[in-house]
């Protein structure tokens, strides 16, 4: 049988299936008639849709974005910050507020925030830790540059060589992320009295 040649435009190429069943949004996209099939069509085709989150009766835009509403993230934030670990925290480093994403390099600047948001504990602060640079192959940024068994040049290999022991040594972070681990502060107000964010 002759294999047949069919351009993009000609008819051929394509047809309305007027036999397809399935879950079609508001929208117009289809999602077959699979075991999720329907609920994806529905979250689709919604503007509106109720909270995930066990229990919760609110209504939430739907615009491809959270499954919780505001209040229930808020709560289980809380909960999930209440169950760290905790640490003193190094005034050598940052910390960071997991209510306002907010990080702080002193303690006055802790201290000026938890006087507005009330007090050390409302601002969850946490401890951070250092990114620093990571090491850099030649391969893994001239890839698409090279034959396929090709190899960068010596001389590349060398300087990325020479660039990598720098990067090795350097003991200066390019920044810092917060670790799953509270950080306990202690600060004196303006009264002289003794602050903490340590629950127990």
């Amino acid at each position: 049988m002759e294999e047949q040649f069919i351009l993009n435009v000609n008819d051929g190429a394509t047809f309305i299936d007027k036999q397809v069943k399935g879950w079609r949004s508001r929208k117009g996209s289809f999602f077959g008639i699979g075991p999720d099939a329907e609920r994806l069509a529905r979250y689709d085709g919604a503007t509106h849709r109720q909270c995930e989150a066990p229990g919760c009766k609110n209504i939430i835009p739907n615009n491809g974005g959270w499954l919780w509403c505001y209040d229930c993230r808020s709560a289980q934030k809380i909960i999930d910050y209440n169950e760290l670990p905790d640490e003193p925290w190094n005034a050598d480093e940052p910390c960071y507020s997991f209510a306002l994403d907010e990080y702080y390099w002193d303690e006055d600047e802790i201290a000026d925030d938890a006087d507005e948001h009330g007090g050390l504990s409302a601002l969850m602060l946490q401890k951070c830790e250092p990114v620093f640079a990571t090491e850099l192959d030649p391969m893994d940024i001239y890839h698409s540059d090279l034959p396929d068994d090709g190899d960068a040049p010596n001389e590349i290999k060398e300087a990325f060589e020479e660039l990598n022991a720098k990067i090795r040594t350097c003991k200066t972070p390019l920044s810092w992320t917060p670790r799953r681990v509270k950080a306990i502060i202690e600060l004196e107000d303006e009264n002289g009295n003794l602050q903490s964010n340590k629950t127990s």
